[in-house]
């Protein structure tokens, strides 16, 4: 298994969360 390829999958994720909130915090 490719941990370090599995880190960024969960990195990524956690990006893309991140981004959505804000978005979301945006438009109140």
């Amino acid at each position: 298994m490719n941990t370090n390829r599995l880190s960024n999958t969960l990195s990524d994720g956690l990006n893309a969360q991140v981004t959505k909130e804000a978005a979301a915090a945006q438009t109140y």
